[in-house]
C-alpha cells in the first residue's frame, strides 16, 4: 500500500507543479517514474520469492505422496506475498525507494508552499 500511497503523491505533486507552470516538474516527474520503478522491482523480487515457495510446497506434497487433485488445488493457488517474502528484496533497493519516497513528499509540500504563497 506504501508504494501506491507515495505514486499518487508523486502524481499530484507533478500535477500541481504543471498546473503553477514550475521547471520544478521535471525533477517531479523523474522522481515519481523512478518510485514507480523502484516499488516494482521490489516487488518482483517478493513475488519470485512466493512463486519459489509454492513450489517448494508443491514439490513436498509430490514427495509426500499427496493426491494429484491435492497437488493441482495448491497450484491453483493464487500467490501472495508475505512478510518473510519481503526479505529477499535487497536492501539497496529499499534504500533508493525510500530516498525517493523522501524526494517526492519534500516536492509535494514545495508544491503546496508555491500554490500558497
Amino acid at each position: 500500500m506504501g508504494g501506491k500511497i507515495n505514486l499518487v503523491i508523486g502524481v499530484l505533486s507533478t500535477l500541481i507543479f504543471y498546473w503553477i507552470d514550475s521547471k520544478i516538474i521535471w525533477l517531479s516527474l523523474v522522481t515519481t517514474i523512478l518510485i514507480f520503478w523502484s516499488f516494482g522491482i521490489m516487488h518482483n523480487f517478493a513475488m519470485n520469492s512466493a512463486r519459489e515457495r509454492r513450489e517448494l510446497i508443491i514439490e513436498n506434497k509430490v514427495l509426500e505422496g499427496a493426491s494429484p487433485e491435492e497437488i493441482e488445488r495448491v497450484k491453483n493457488f493464487p500467490i501472495h506475498i508475505s512478510s518473510g517474502d519481503l526479505n529477499f528484496v535487497p536492501n539497496w533497493l529499499i534504500t533508493l525507494n525510500l530516498l525517493f519516497s523522501l524526494a517526492i513528499y519534500i516536492l509535494f509540500v514545495v508544491a503546496i508552499i508555491k500554490v500558497i504563497f
